[in-house]
């Protein structure tokens, strides 16, 4: 099962993905002691979380208020993340990003997405 802290390897580079606070959370993208991005919810209202990496600004948010597709735009980003089909985990990432470790960093913060829902769905069920 994936957890919301875990690492990634893109281009024989590897990162860590840390989530840290509760009320306010944020994940911070790492290569050993260097912050590659941060990321924050934009609203507990929505299903956006703005990204910083520098000086740059990017936005992940959902295609939909009802659909699982997500989408990064940004400097030199436009990336879709979609899932297959509902009963799968499998999902394509499409589009174009200057930066791989942010294209993949953003798919994994709509995979946590994704994972949530699934986990609220099934906590919603068995009540």
């Amino acid at each position: 099962m994936m957890g919301e802290s875990g690492g990634v390897s893109v281009n024989g580079r590897a990162f860590s993905i840390n989530k840290s606070g509760v009320l306010a959370p944020k994940w911070l993208m790492e290569e050993g002691s260097q912050v590659i991005a941060e990321a924050s919810s934009e609203s507990l209202l929505t299903r956006a979380m703005v990204i910083f990496s520098g000086a740059d600004r990017y936005v992940l948010s959902a295609s939909s208020a009802f659909g699982r597709e997500f989408e990064l735009a940004g400097k030199n980003a436009q990336v879709r993340y979609t899932p297959s089909h509902m009963f799968t985990r499998r999902a394509v990432m499409s589009g174009q990003c200057e930066r791989a470790e942010l294209a993949v960093f953003g798919f994994w913060l709509a995979a946590l997405s994704w994972k949530r829902s699934q986990n609220n769905s099934a906590s919603s069920s068995s009540n």
